[in-house]
Order: C-alpha cells, then sequence, then structure tokens
C-alpha cells in the first residue's frame, strides 16, 4: 500500500474504503446521467450524412460518387412532385436497398433531405423512402457517450484516491472518525429486535386509538346534526 502514495495505509481502512465506495457510486451516477445527456446533444451537431432504406427499387444500381435527386411527393398525389435537391451517394446496399447520401446542396434554402419520399439519379434508378430519410450525427452518440462516461469514472477514482488515499488532512479526519466509530457502544441484535415489536405494537396501538377517535367523533357530529 506504501508503494501507491497512501497516507497512514492500513488506519482507518472501513471508513476509508466506504468512502471511496461512496465516491464511486456517484461517479457511475454521474457517468449514466452523462451518457443520456450526451445521447441528446449529439442531435445537436450539423448533419452531414444521411441513411434511407428504399423499396420498389428500379434502374441501375448507383456507386459511390453519383448524384441523386430527392423528390417529395405532393400531398393527395395529385400536384407534380417537389424537387428538393441533390445528393452524393457515399454508400449503397443492393441486399436492403439502403442508401448513404451526403453533400448535399438544397433547390431552395428550407429544403431538407428528411422531408424526401423518393430518391432518383439521371441514369434511369429510382425508388421510394419506406420510412424517413435519417440523419446521421456528424459524431455519433456511442462516442459522445463513452468519453463522458470515461472522463467521469477516471474523474471519480481521482478524486477517491486523492481525498481518501494520499491528502493528509482529508485522510486525517476519515481515519479519527474511524476511532470513533470503534467507541460507540452498539445495540445487541436482542436490543434491537425488541426495540423493534416495542415500535410495531405502538404504532398498531396509536392507529387503533386514532380510529376509535374518529368513529366517536363521526357518530357525536352526526348526532347533533354537523355531519349529513
Amino acid at each position: 500500500m506504501a508503494s501507491l502514495g497512501l497516507y497512514k495505509p492500513g488506519q482507518g481502512y472501513w471508513v476509508r474504503v466506504l468512502t471511496a465506495a461512496a465516491i464511486a457510486i456517484m461517479a457511475f451516477a454521474t457517468a449514466g446521467w452523462l451518457m443520456a445527456q450526451m445521447n441528446v446533444l449529439s442531435t445537436k451537431f450539423p448533419t452531414r450524412s444521411w441513411v434511407s432504406e428504399l423499396g420498389n427499387v428500379a434502374g441501375t444500381t448507383p456507386a459511390v460518387g453519383d448524384r441523386v435527386t430527392l423528390v417529395k411527393a405532393v400531398d393527395g398525389g395529385a400536384g407534380q412532385p417537389k424537387t428538393l435537391g441533390t445528393a452524393a451517394v457515399t454508400g449503397y446496399d443492393q441486399a436492403s436497398s439502403t442508401m448513404n447520401i451526403g453533400k448535399f446542396e438544397p433547390a431552395e434554402p428550407d429544403a431538407r433531405p428528411e422531408n424526401a419520399t423518393s430518391i432518383e439519379t439521371a441514369a434511369g434508378f429510382s425508388g421510394r423512402v419506406r420510412n424517413s430519410v435519417r440523419g446521421l450525427p456528424m459524431v455519433q452518440a456511442i462516442y459522445l457517450q463513452g468519453g463522458a462516461a470515461a472522463i467521469s469514472l477516471v474523474l471519480g477514482a481521482v478524486i477517491a484516491y486523492y481525498f481518501c488515499g494520499v491528502k493528509p488532512k482529508t485522510a486525517d479526519f476519515l481515519i479519527s472518525t474511524d476511532m470513533e466509530m470503534k467507541k460507540v457502544a452498539w445495540s445487541t441484535r436482542k436490543d434491537i429486535t425488541t426495540s423493534t415489536i416495542v415500535v410495531v405494537m405502538a404504532s398498531f396501538l396509536l392507529s387503533g386509538a386514532l380510529l376509535l377517535a374518529d368513529v366517536v367523533f363521526q357518530y357525536l357530529f352526526r348526532g347533533i346534526g354537523v355531519l349529513q
């Protein structure tokens, strides 16, 4: 233990260990909270690529780098489809008809790939968007979550090591606490059992007395016409 640079190793063992464990629990709780926050934060980053599952695929399979046109059908299908813009194919899985696109160039300032209902190419390829075009965050949530959790856990370990192990002031306080705890006259199992039974019985008796008083006052107030 001395090789780890601990201050007064072996003294106040359990108090120091349990204090470090409490810090570890808080570090894990903080890590869980941060992971949830990073999942939300990832959606705030700019979207540079999108993915979509296509149906009713027809025509020549597009290659990486080909430009595709994103089209939005007019509500009701009665009007001319609206061109949202063009994008570059960054990947295409023919087995699942899943297309990845990037470098979107909108036809109008407010056009977004997520609104597309079909994708077409000049070479004759076409496909209908099954669900929706999903934007992929610039930074994946899993990387942010892993980084946040790692920082939280490492920081917790450093805090626990510093305050419980090497800082003289806090270590002496924990050692003194351990010494005082050893002076406490702890109740025996028999005393605790007896006290618990007394408390439970007193609770039942008090509840019964309150119930009786409630019934008595209820009949009394009804007798004098206060309650209907």
